[in-house]
């Protein structure tokens, strides 16, 4: 029983005070806020209390699915079964979450669709390699939180993780393209062209810093299959950084090695 209330409490948490605002529930017809039409505020109501009645040994399961608003939510999901990063639910899975009618699978609907709303892209954006890539080139000390937070994280927390990968997605691909532009300009015996593409870019991205050395590996003398390993030393006053980068040309894949600071 008291487990029961706590669910019934926590639902009517979510839908009442800020989960899924009016504005948001209204709104639950659509994946994609794009192209939609507007959900009548009779609809809304109706929807509130078909999603509460699901606490209670699911008396109203059966109209909530063949409720026109929701199902037009659920069968805007994208069929795809293994779409897993940051808690996306394929269609499949919302359909056995409303076939078993669990209050926790109807929370898991509902976050969901928040992001969603916030991030209409976000299925997309979860499943490039940039968006993987963004993740393994953050900071040492923030990897393991967006790792966290890619796997339980909560609605409010992939919003944000999604919006500073958005705030900074134009550097990264014009990084991306820098390291692939020096890989094609690199030769060993005369660096220089591809130290000044790596210069070229630390100015544009108004860095302020030197380019002090440069070197490139291939998949020949390093241990990485088709990969190349980028090493550049830069200086922004005293203080001296050393950047490494796995380049996979075929995957397109940029990954950080290190980076560290020293004095």
């Amino acid at each position: 029983m008291l487990k029961r209330l706590l669910i019934i409490n926590l639902i009517s948490v979510l839908l009442l005070t800020g989960f899924v605002s009016t504005s948001s529930a209204k709104d639950i017809t659509k994946r994609y806020p794009v192209n939609t039409t507007i959900v009548s505020q009779a609809d809304h109501e109706e929807l509130k209390k078909l999603l509460n009645g699901i606490t209670e040994d699911r008396p109203d399961c059966k109209k909530l699915a063949d409720n026109p608003v929701f199902k037009t939510y659920i069968n805007s999901l994208p069929n795809n079964e293994h779409i897993k990063a940051l808690h996306n639910i394929s269609r499949r899975e919302a359909e056995r979450i409303i076939e078993n009618c669990t209050s926790e699978g109807i929370i898991q609907l509902i976050a969901n669709y928040k992001v969603n709303k916030t991030h209409p892209d976000y299925p997309d954006i979860v499943n490039k390699q940039m968006f993987k890539d963004y993740v393994n080139n953050l900071p040492l000390q923030q990897i393991e939180p967006a790792l966290r937070i890619m796997e339980y994280g909560t609605a409010e927390e992939i919003i944000q993780l999604i919006a500073n990968y958005k705030s900074q997605r134009d550097y990264q691909e014009s990084h991306r393209l820098m390291i692939q532009n020096v890989i094609d300009n690199y030769n060993v015996f005369d660096k220089s062209h591809a130290i000044n593409i790596l210069q070229d870019w630390i100015n544009k991205v108004e860095d302020n810093a030197k380019v002090m050395s440069l070197s490139v590996k291939d998949s020949r003398s390093y241990s990485h299959e088709n990969s190349h390993l980028v090493t550049y030393n830069i200086t922004r006053g005293p203080n001296k950084q050393k950047y490494m980068y796995t380049f996979n040309p075929y995957a397109n894949v940029c990954q950080k090695v290190v980076d560290w600071h020293t004095p």
